[in-house]
């Protein structure tokens, strides 16, 4: 009777680590997603708030040059219109290039923050 009752136990307390080990299992994923996307959102964030300051940027550069080129053209108008020509072929230029200039450098950037490269221990040979 008692090697039923020692294995049964012993059973239960199998079943015990078990189930801890998958807790704990579930519980560090979570967390490791919790990380991932923490850094997705700080990153995402931050460039939000980059984008914003570099719009009003050149917005207020935009205008100065539009201004300064109207003075020595002696028209505004004429200063706006080459302004407004310099944006109309840098958009040009992005919507050829968007997929080089934009759209691989941001998958790269999430696919490295989503799934980094796992490090590598190595071991030095030694002879004893």
């Amino acid at each position: 009777m008692s090697d039923n009752r020692d294995l049964s136990e012993i059973a239960d307390d199998t079943k015990e680590a078990a189930q801890l080990y998958v807790k704990y299992k579930i519980d560090y994923y979570k967390l490791h997603v919790a990380e991932r996307l923490t850094r997705l959102a700080t990153f995402a964030i931050g460039g939000v708030l980059f984008l914003a300051m570099l719009l009003l940027f050149l917005l207020f550069t935009s205008l100065a040059a539009a201004i300064y080129l109207g003075d020595v053209l002696g028209n505004n108008i004429f200063g706006f219109l080459i302004v407004g020509i310099f944006y109309l072929i840098g958009m040009a230029v992005l919507l050829l290039l968007r997929g080089r200039l934009i759209q691989k450098p941001i998958l790269k950037i999430v696919i490295n923050e989503l799934f980094p490269e796992p490090k590598i221990r190595r071991h030095e040979n030694r002879e004893i």
